[in-house]
């Protein structure tokens, strides 16, 4: 399986689009957000194809950890759309701005038009094809 490490990217170049393989993925214009799972390692977060009910892609921050979030789903906000997603810096408590944590890890930034926000530490970020099995 083809997949993108998005931990590549450099700092605050939107990650909104980008190529996996053969692949066009535009998350802003042809996906939405339907699920975020997180746990002690890992968030993970699910994007459908607006078009190809069968087109699922999923972007995976590994050793993360939220540090900011702003995310309710209901029904009227249960598939969301990512307008603003970068990796980014952050302020320490000496107020510096930096670009990794002490423990090597990136910070990244999501935004939902509407409304839901998200800041991460991660080690890596991959983004790749899932398989539907729901």
């Amino acid at each position: 399986m083809k997949t993108l490490d998005i931990s590549k990217y450099k700092l605050f170049e939107p990650i909104l689009d980008f190529k996996i393989g053969a692949d066009y993925i535009d998350l802003h214009n042809d996906f939405n957000c339907i699920e975020i799972k997180a746990d002690m390692q890992n968030v993970i977060l699910y994007f459908l194809s607006l078009s190809d009910y069968n087109k699922k892609v999923e972007i995976k921050f590994n050793n993360a950890k939220i540090v900011k979030t702003k995310y309710e789903l209901n029904d009227k906000t249960k598939y969301t759309t990512l307008c603003n997603f970068h990796r980014g810096k952050f302020e320490n408590l000496n107020h510096t701005l930096y670009e990794k944590n002490e423990d090597g890890q990136k910070y990244y930034y999501l935004d939902f038009f509407e409304g839901q926000h998200l800041e991460i530490f991660a080690k890596k970020a991959i983004a790749s094809p899932v398989e539907r099995n729901d």
